[in-house]
Order: C-alpha cells, then structure tokens, then sequence
C-alpha cells in the first residue's frame, strides 16, 4: 500500500488480527534494548534530542533505510535553520522521526509483506517535500514566502496527512500477542504511531506576521524604525538566530520584490535590493561607477558590516575586479554592467561566499574556454569504460587526428565517454585552444546548429552566422601559446543529421575542420554522420557495457538490496545498457520494480525476438535498443501516481528544464514552487531526469518519449490540454524574453538562453501550427500577440524554423494576423537590404538564406489571407534563391517548390501545381524520409489536387500513406490522425465506397470527440462529410440530423458568415426540400 491511502482507510486495522514474529522476537537482546532506548528518546526528548536518536538509528535500518535515514537527518538540519514557522516545521520534523522508528520496529513484517521499500520510498519522497518546505524559510526571501504565500496551512495539513497516511501503511501488520517482548513492541509501535496520528495544531506565523506589520504602517515603514523592526522580531520568537540586520535585509528583499523594475532581472536576492535602492532606475552603469559603491553600499540593502568588510578584503584591487568581470561579462560594451549581467550571479543567502565562488572560478579557470559538463565519474553516473576512454584520448593526440564520431543506441553512454574524452584531453593540455560542448539535441536545421555553436564561442546573435563563428574559433587557436588544439564537442547529433538527410551537418563539419588546421571535433551520435567532400570520420562504436561492469553497477545503485548473483541479472535482462540498468535498479530500491518483473519482461521480450533473421550486428543493436525502451516504459508505469504525473507534464519540454519552468507547465504557482523543486528531486533520485546543472534537469529522449506515450494514453483530455496550453505560455515568454534581451543589447545572454532552450521554442512553434492547421483552440489564445521584431527572427534561428514551417499562416493568426502581417514584410525588407550587400560581397551566404526564409514567412502569411498571387511571386524568388545557394535537390529548395505549388493551387492553376508538388515530394522523401511532417504535408496537397481533378484512386493511395504514418508516429487518437481519416474517408465517398467512408467518418468523429469536444469546427466539417455519405446511402432521415448537428456546431464554433456554415445551410436546405419541406427549408437560416 502507498502514501495514497486515505487515513480512514489505515485506521481500520485492529487489535484483532494474529501478530507476526517482528524484528523485536529476533534480534538479539543488545539489539533490543538498542531499540528500546531509541524509541524511548525519539517519542519523549522532544525536537531537539531527535537528531542524535535518528543518527543511531540509520546504522540499524535494513537497506535502503540508512540512506532514508540520512535525507531524514538533512531535513532536521534545515528544520534547525529555519527563522520562521519553526514550531510547525519542528511537529513535521518530529513526527517524521517518529514514523522512521514505526518502520525499523515492524521492518521484518513489512518485509515479508514486500512493502519495507515501497514505504521507505513513499516516505522519502514526504521528506523531500518537507524539506523543500523548511528551506522556503530558510533562505534569504524567507519573509517574502510569509508575506506573499497563502496556502502554508494547506500545505502542512497535506503533509501530516502523508505522514499519517505512512505510518498507517508502516504498522499494519501490528497485532496482538501473549508474547512479552512482541507485546512491548507493539505497544511501542502504538505509541509512536500516535503522536503521527495527532491532529495537527497549525500556528499561522504568516498571518499573524502580516497582520502585524500592516499595523505597523506595512514593510516599507518598519525597515525605517529599529523599534518596529524589534517587535518584529520579538513576535517571530526566532531569538539570536534572527539578527535586526538579518530581519532589514528581508523586508528589503520584499519591497524589492514587489515592486517593479530593472532589478527584477536579477536573480540575487542581496544584489536586486542593492541595485533597487543604489543604482536605482538604470538598466546598466559604467563599470567604474559600479565600483565605487559597491561592495560599501552593501549596508544599505542591509548587509551585516562583518560581510561587507570581508567583501572589500576580496574585492579589494584591480586584479579582482578584472577577474570578476571576466566572469559575468556578456555585453560587447566592455565598459559597462547591467542587470542582465549580473544574473550570472547565482541566488544565495550569503553574498560573501557567492562573490567568493566566482573569484575562485576566475583564478582557477585558463584564458582558453572550457565549457564541459561536469562528469561525475563514480558508478553512480557512469563506470567501465576507462579502457575506451583512454584509447579514444589517444587517437586524438595522433598527428592529423582530426574528427572523430562516437556512435552508438540511445542509453548506451555516449556522452558521459565523449565528456570524459574531452576532460583527460584538457588536462593534459592538448586541447589548450580550448574545450567547447555543444548539444545538438532538437536542432533540426543548419541555423539552430550554427546558432548554438555560435553560443559555445560566446557570440552574440548579430554580426554574421557561420562565418563569424570560423573567425572567432580562429582567434582562439591563434591566442593560444601552447600550440594546442581546439576541440569542439558537438553531441546528440542526430538531431542535425535527421534535419535535411545530414547535409547541413556534414557542411558544418567540413567549414570547422578547414577553418583552422588546430580544431579537432569529437560528434556524439545515434547515427553514422559524414563531412562534406572530406574522408569520413574515425568512428568508434561502443557496445553495452561488459557483463561484469554492469553487475558491478547495479550493486553500487541497489546499496545492499542485491545480492551479487541477483545484480547479475538484472544486468543481463537490461542488456548492460547504462540507461536501463540506472532506472530498473533505482525503481529495484524503491520497491516499485520486484526482481521477478524484470525477469518476466525479459522472458517475453526474448520470445518476440527468438526468430528474429538478418545482419547479427544491427539485430543485436535494435535488440538492446528495444529493450532499453521496454524498461524505461516499465518503470514510469510503476511510478506512483503522484509522481509519474508529474513525469507526464515536465516531458512537454526537450531541453533544459528548473523547478521555475516546470511549475509553469504544471500549472503551480511561485508560492507552491517549492513543492516542484521536491517532485524534481524525486525523479532525479529515480533516474527519471538527469541533472544539467546547479538547479537545473533534462530527461534523456528515451524517458521523455515514453513520458509523453504515457500522457496520451493515461492522462485524462483536460491534463493533455493544460500541459500543451501551459507549455505555450512558458514558450512565449520566452520569446518575449528574448525580445526584451535584443532591444537592451544583451545580445551575449540572449545567444546563450536561445541555446539553451531553443528546442522547446521549436517545439512550442510546431505544437501552434499543428493545432491550428487541425482547428484546435489557437494556444495563444490568451496570451495576445508576439511582439517579435524583425531582427529578433534575423538573429536567431527562429528565422529558418519559421520559414520550413508548412503552418506558418496558422501561426500568424494564433498571433493575431494583422501585427504578424506587418512583421512579416518588414522581416522581407530587413533582410533584402542585407542579402544585396551579401551578394554585393560575394562572401556572406547566411544573409541571403534569411532573405530567402524570410520570403517563404511572407509568402505564408499572405497565402492565410489569400493573396495568391502576391504571395507566388515570392514563393518563386524564394525557389530561385535556394537553388542557387543550395541546389534544386535541396530540402530548403524543396519547401519553396510546396509553396509556389500552394499559391497556383488557390489560383485555380492546378496543373502547374501538380509537378512542382512531385518534384516536393520526391525530395522530402529522399532527405526527409516518407513519415516526416513536412512530406506528409505535401503528400496530403498532392492528393488533395489529384482528387479535385478526378484522379480519385492515386489520391487514395496517397491519402492512405499519410494516414499510415501518424498512425504510426502520432497515435490514432492524435487530432492529425483524425484529419487524415477525415481526408481518406472524402476520398473513398468519391469513389463510391459508401460503406468504409461512413465508418471512417465516425471513426474520426470519435477522436475529436475525445480531444476537442463536440462543438469543435473540425467537428463540423467532418458531420457534413458524414452526413454527404448517409444522404447518398439513401437514409435522408439521418443524414437531416447530421446536418443539423453540424448546422448548430458551425453557428458557434464558426460564425454565420463563414463560407463552411453558408455551404452546410445549404446542403441542409436542398435535402429538406428534397424530403418535401419545402416551407422549413426556406424559414431555415444561421
């Protein structure tokens, strides 16, 4: 039984039931006068006291209690450092040790029970969240959480509720026995899990608090009156711990945060109170203003004199103010700071050790950039392949080593050993130019690729593409003393190679390796990858892991609750893919997974591969791949509910994701953030997400496509709504953000954040026009227009995104048509003048490919309003401009080709449209591959011309292709599946095939019923549709229903003047009139 079981429920257990010989009728008598003793000090010694009890009592839980233990002990430490709420977080602290106690009595019958680490794991997931609770009010914006949060009270009733919950589910086997010692032990038991059971006794700190300082005249007059303040303090009842300066500095942060301004950009709490009350209205100041007041203005926010001194020791010459400079640093104005800087400074309760931190790192870091990640080299993360590492370190530091592709399945560990290369390269200085990590994951077209590597290099977005980046990474090599090389890191590229057949990868390559003759590149990828008219690269494929290092793995993740033998197995069934092998082990630990499950998995996986024929290498590759999937699929369905739903929302993104971001599409507001911050630690200690940084997650693409399988299929319609509708919102202000970053010229913050989370904002832009293009609720619908400046689209690669998107009308209408009709041809005109100077030059080709994006943008646009001709003559220059820049055989000069087929089409032109299509087609097949969207998208057009001139039989196949592939990548419940079963089924009514189209048609009825609702437009049109086929089936009755159904639908969903409400009146009309209502029909109006 889990956390979810209702009190009530827990309650029933009686005295009535036989007692099970419990560890106290086994443990030797040391033991149990241990035990006694402890419970004794954990139920009666109160708070204070319950540490040491806990510390005793880690050495005696079976695992995995000691490490449950030791998260209980860290609870306790931020329980001590709270200012506020300490009583109430004391009760959760000591009914929480108390529920521990509850477990190691009873562990032998919760273990013969099979739940001793189901409710280990269940009550280290509570503590998480207690934790995170005690440390809102132990930072630095402790009082801004009482002073804004309104929910305490509910959130620490719902935390004694799971402790209850607990410990009901801990003492259920508990009964009644003559047996002296069992008895003690159950009277124990009764006794602890009481005080768990106690009802709760909220003291409302934070309402009393309020309530007192707006009598007070509010923050802004106590912060001025030392007496006021005092009482303040006197009333949290917090003693020394709370200091007046400690108190000040918090109302500080309060008014900072409530109140608007260029401070709010940056994320130290002491630095936005420094610059609210110092520098004041400025978005930046010249360094040396900066310097001469700060760090001594740091006793205004008020900072303790004690710190600002140490303050000025470290900052105290011109050395540390050049190195923390460097360290912040992102404009191209080297004379200035702003708040957009300054957020590079981390949120910390003590400013001293947060300068500190970033003198360290100066004075540690080489004036060659290193930007790896952080590879913890324990078997925790990774292990076994110290052999291949070296190997591939070596190859490397061979004369003309010059690129080199790890290749391998998804899961295997590719990245972990491409890092670990790039880390034994560094510190041996042959990479002294450099070290530069770029992940490729969701970038599928050249400009995001360039646009990230561009980020890498610390380049901004203006000021040329490609080729400003080659001169950038030739000035490294040249500043390098050392004749070292510079290594260029480029992982997950398969993203890339997937875009256009590999060809913009391949490009890319060959531009780095022939700009200067000291860069090496080291790719990661699922796939082979190639460089343009140059020898392929080394390519080393590794394996799964050895048999003997993956055991050895799973004992150090399963922390005693394997045996060697059993780690062998598990080993074996997961293949020794280190994916595998970290989630089935963790999900062992917690008790989600039994041994027995993983067996069973791996029996019938074999079965469906017994007979499985062909080439051995690449059956054994799919095999391992398979397998890696099917577990990940295993352990997020055995996740608690709780928890996997949270798995299901934060999938919504592909890149980075925070607590911040992740409270966004999960619908949490600020003040609940913390219990997101808990939810993320839960899925970290599981493997689900991997840690990127600090504060920072991402899933591997494993999990997140099995999370978002999952979503689909288990989540309820209105929670697959929300995360879409809410990811939107987060995308958009991303863009926003990133607007706002290009009108300050922080073009070096905004380089990096677009990096970042690029892949979410094409995500994000894929997901509108979808929806649109299906005639879902635009998702923007309450977020109003984009204000998106031309030269924002220019600078970043949204340019490219939005110029391939076969949608692009749709977008523009979710962002209010006619602002995005006017950003369009201004985006045309931008980017004509800079094409004329490119072409004027002869050197820069990126321009003139924006020219050519940004003509496809306007061209879609204007295909929305249905200015056809307008928009095919540029459609056409846009055809010209990509054959010349990349061929005709290219997949940019192939989306030109669609659109100019598009624009003849709405002509009426539709024989010149038909070879234009084909020639679309066949090179979006080629590059593409025949399930892409960008091919089906062209596939549906071509049919769609093919059954308007009659030509019904070969628009039926093709209907049935398209129909094939989102079955196949989308799921038959998806609103595009729907619409292409619509497509088919109007396909199949021209050809009289009455009977299939009818069930089609009611086959996508059912979907949009299920995913839109039923006063949906794409409702409406297919009610018409169906109603077509019952009419000429001969059923008149039915099909007057289906019309008028659709006749109600198109009067709210559509509007009485549009051209499908008009047509469906009218169909209604002439079949009234055909059944001899002739009065009814002429009365019948919108």
């Amino acid at each position: 039984m889990g956390c979810g079981q209702s009190t009530s429920a827990a309650s029933t257990v009686t005295n009535s039931r036989p007692v099970e010989k419990d560890a106290a009728s086994v443990e030797s008598q040391g033991q149990k006068s241990s035990a006694a003793a402890i419970a004794k000090k954990v139920a009666l010694a109160g708070f204070e006291n319950i540490l040491a009890a806990v510390a005793d009592m880690k050495d005696l839980l079976p695992p995995p209690g000691g490490p449950a233990a030791a998260v209980l002990l860290d609870v306790i430490s931020v329980v001590r450092g709270a200012v506020a709420h300490r009583q109430n977080l004391e009760d959760l602290a000591t009914r929480a040790a108390n529920l521990m106690k509850v477990i190691h009595l009873n562990q032998q019958a919760l273990q013969a029970k099979n739940t001793y680490k189901v409710v280990l794991d269940d009550f280290v997931n509570c503590l998480e969240r207690i934790r995170q609770f005690a440390l809102e009010y132990s930072g630095s914006g402790w009082l801004m959480r009482i002073w804004c949060s309104l929910t305490d009270a509910e959130q620490y009733d719902e935390l004694v509720s799971e402790l209850q919950s607990l410990v009901a589910d801990a003492s259920l086997s508990v009964g009644l026995d003559t047996n002296s010692q069992v008895a003690a032990a159950r009277r124990e038991i009764e006794d602890l899990t009481a005080f768990v059971k106690s009802q709760p006794n909220f003291k409302d700190e934070s309402s009393e608090l309020r309530t007192l300082v707006s009598e007070l005249g509010g923050p802004q007059e106590v912060v001025k009156d030392r007496a006021k303040m005092e009482r303040v303090r006197q009333h949290l009842g917090a003693g020394s711990q709370l200091t007046l300066t400690m108190l000040g500095q918090a109302i500080e942060i309060l008014n900072a945060n409530n109140e608007e301004g260029p401070h709010s950009n940056i994320r130290n709490s002491v630095l936005r109170v420094f610059w609210r009350k110092v520098i004041k209205f400025e978005l930046r100041i010249p360094w040396h203003e900066f310097w001469m007041v700060f760090p001594e203005r740091l006793v205004d926010v008020p900072v303790p004199v004690v710190q600002v001194t140490d303050l000025q020791t470290l900052l105290g010459s011109a050395a540390a103010h050049q190195m923390f400079k460097g360290q912040i640093e992102d404009y191209e104005d080297p004379t200035s700071l702003s708040v957009f800087e300054l957020r590079r400074v981390p949120e910390k309760a003590d400013i001293v050790s947060c300068i500190k931190n970033i003198l360290e790192e100066a004075s540690e870091s080489s004036s060659a950039p290193c930007q790896l990640l952080t590879l913890d080299t324990t078997y925790e993360q990774y292990g076994g392949r110290d052999a291949e590492a070296k190997e591939l370190a070596q190859w490397f530091q061979k004369p003309g080593s010059r690129v080199a592709a790890v290749v391998a399945a998804g899961g295997v560990g590719k990245t972990c050993l491409a890092v670990d290369v790039a880390w034994r390269l560094w510190r041996c200085k042959h990479v002294s130019s450099g070290a530069l990590y770029v992940d490729c994951r969701g970038a599928f077209s050249r400009d995001a690729l360039v646009m990230r590597l561009r980020a890498a290099a610390g380049l901004s977005g203006e000021h040329g593409g490609m080729e400003a980046l080659l001169t950038a990474l030739a000035k490294l090599c040249a500043a390098d003393r050392l004749g070292g090389s510079l290594l260029v890191l480029i992982d997950n590229a398969e993203d890339p190679a997937a875009a256009d057949g590999g060809t913009a990868l391949s490009e890319v390559l060959a531009q780095l390796l022939m700009a200067n003759a000291k860069i090496q590149v080291l790719v990661t990828a699922r796939v082979e990858v190639a460089v343009q008219n140059m020898p392929p690269p080394y390519t080393y494929r590794i394996q799964p892991l050895s048999p003997v290092v993956a055991a050895a793995l799973v004992e150090q993740l399963a922390r005693g609750v394997l045996t060697g033998q059993e780690a062998r197995v598990v080993a074996e069934a997961c293949g020794c893919v280190p994916l595998a092998v970290r989630l089935v082990s963790e999900a062992l630990v917690a008790g989600r997974l039994t041994l027995e499950d993983v067996q069973e998995a791996t029996a019938g996986r074999s079965s469906t591969v017994a007979d499985n024929t062909g080439d051995t290498a690449s059956t054994e590759r799919r095999q391992d791949q398979d397998t890696t999937v099917l577990f990940v699929d295993m352990v997020l369905r055995s996740l608690p509910a709780a928890i996997k739903k949270v798995a299901m929302q934060v999938c919504a993104f592909t890149g980075v994701l925070t607590a911040s971001s992740a409270a966004v599409v999960m619908g949490v507001g600020s003040s609940s953030e913390h219990e997101v911050r808990a939810q993320l630690a839960s899925l970290h200690r599981l493997s689900v997400v991997l840690q990127h940084g600090d504060d920072s997650f991402m899933m591997h693409t494993h999990v997140r496509d099995v999370a978002r399988k999952l979503l689909a299929e288990e989540a309820p319609p209105a929670l697959r709504t929300a995360v879409r509708e809410r990811f939107a919102r987060y995308a958009a202000s991303l863009l926003s953000r990133w607007q706002q970053l290009h009108e300050a010229k922080a073009l070096k913050v905004m380089a990096a954040e677009v990096a970042a989370h690029w892949s979410d904002v094409e995500q994000f832009l894929a997901d509108v026009a979808g929806a649109a293009a299906a005639g879902n609720r635009p998702l923007l619908g309450d977020c109003g227009a984009l204000s998106l400046s031309p030269q924002l689209l220019q600078d970043t690669a949204l340019l490219a995104t939005l110029g391939n998107s076969d949608f692009l009308y749709a977008i523009g209408n979710a962002w209010m048509s006619p602002q995005y009709l006017a950003l369009t041809q201004k985006l045309v005109d931008v980017t004509s003048a800079a094409a004329a100077e490119a072409a004027a030059a002869t050197s820069d080709r990126d321009r003139q490919m924006s020219y050519a994006a940004a003509l496809l943008i306007r061209c879609e646009a204007l295909i929305y309003t249905g200015e056809y001709e307008e928009s095919e003559s540029l459609a056409a220059r846009a055809v010209e401009l990509y054959e010349q820049l990349r061929g005709r055989d290219s997949v940019e000069c192939a989306g030109a080709l669609h659109l100019r087929a598009s624009c003849l089409q709405g002509q009426g032109r539709g024989e010149e449209a038909l070879p234009l299509y084909r020639e679309a087609l066949a090179v979006r097949q080629e590059a593409l591959g025949a399930t892409h969207r960008h091919t089906t998208a062209t596939i549906t057009h071509l049919a769609m011309q093919l059954s308007y001139e009659g030509q019904h039989a070969e628009a039926e196949g093709l209907y049935r292709q398209v129909l094939e592939a989102h079955q196949r990548n989308l799921g038959a419940s998806h609103n595009l599946t729907a619409q292409a079963v619509s497509n088919l089924a109007g396909c199949l009514h021209e050809l009289g095939k009455l009977v299939e189209a009818e069930v089609l048609y009611r086959r996508a009825l059912d979907v949009y019923s299920d995913t839109v609702g039923p006063r949906h437009r794409q409702v409406a049109f297919t009610l018409v549709g169906l109603a077509a086929v019952v009419r000429e089936g001969g059923d008149l009755e039915a099909a007057e229903e289906l019309y008028r159904r659709a006749l109600d639908v198109c009067r709210t969903a559509l509007g009485p003047k549009h051209p499908h409400a008009q047509m469906t009146l009218g169909a209604l009309r002439d079949l009234l009139k055909e059944r001899g209502k002739g009065e009814e029909a002429d009365a019948l109006e919108l």
